[in-house]
């Protein structure tokens, strides 16, 4: 094999190395930051399971943590669709314009 031969076939294994490091380091400065959020006004929740779901693409544990978490958000009446927390507001606008 030629040393070309050879550089050609390490290269995708180090590229795949770098994007999994990406996402993990990615992933876990998503989720120390929503961790920061929680006590704060704001989505932290939110921002948790996103950074639970970038670590879901590398690790399996991130996956059960992630079903786990959508879980607690549901069983404390938080909204986990953006579709349903659109709606919501689209209602509660109807209601207050409507109590006008």
């Amino acid at each position: 094999m030629s040393r070309d031969a050879q550089h050609e076939a390490v290269q995708p294994a180090r590229s795949r190395r770098l994007r999994r490091l990406a996402n993990r380091v990615t992933g876990w400065a998503i989720v120390v930051a929503g961790i920061i959020l929680i006590p704060l006004p704001g989505p932290g929740w939110l921002v948790v399971g996103l950074g639970l779901l970038v670590l879901s693409r590398e690790e399996r544990w991130a996956r059960g943590a992630l079903l786990r978490l959508e879980r607690f958000m549901r069983r404390h009446g938080m909204r986990t669709s953006l579709r349903r927390l659109i709606a919501r507001r689209r209602r509660e606008r109807a209601r207050a314009e409507s109590a006008l």
